[in-house]
């Protein structure tokens, strides 16, 4: 049994986690606005550089990551493949139901005669407890 995904294009839209992390990072603090009559009565002060910048409120990122992350994950539709392929020869007896359209636009270039014939190939393939 393994991991499918139906729109493995969605998968993509992973890298949208890096947007709440540019956020956060780019996210400037406001400065509150004193006015003041005079600035002869304050003392001069020696300008320093600014510290890097750093991630203030973690989980509020790791929250919102996990929120694009799981959107992500979601559109892009996954599902356990249990397949004959994927469960190898040790999955035991098989049931298998073949339907077959015959319908007009089955007629159209021999399509019935090839779903025939593939029909054929899969029951030929059973093994004696599988069901058909």
């Amino acid at each position: 049994m393994s991991l499918a995904f139906l729109v493995p294009l969605f998968l993509l839209g992973l890298a949208g986690i890096t947007v709440p992390i540019l956020v956060h990072l780019t996210r400037r603090q406001r400065k509150n606005v004193v006015t003041f009559p005079s600035l002869m009565f304050l003392e001069r002060i020696p300008f320093q550089e600014q510290r890097r910048r750093r991630i203030q409120h973690w989980l509020l990122l790791a929250l919102r990551s996990l929120a694009l992350a799981l959107l992500a994950l979601a559109f892009a539709r996954p599902f356990f493949d249990r397949s004959a392929l994927s469960l190898g020869a040790a999955a035991g007896p098989r049931e298998v139901v073949v339907l077959l359209d015959q319908s007009y636009s089955m007629e159209i270039g021999n399509q019935f005669t090839r779903a025939l014939i593939e029909a054929r190939e899969i029951f030929d393939g059973l093994g004696p407890l599988d069901r058909a």
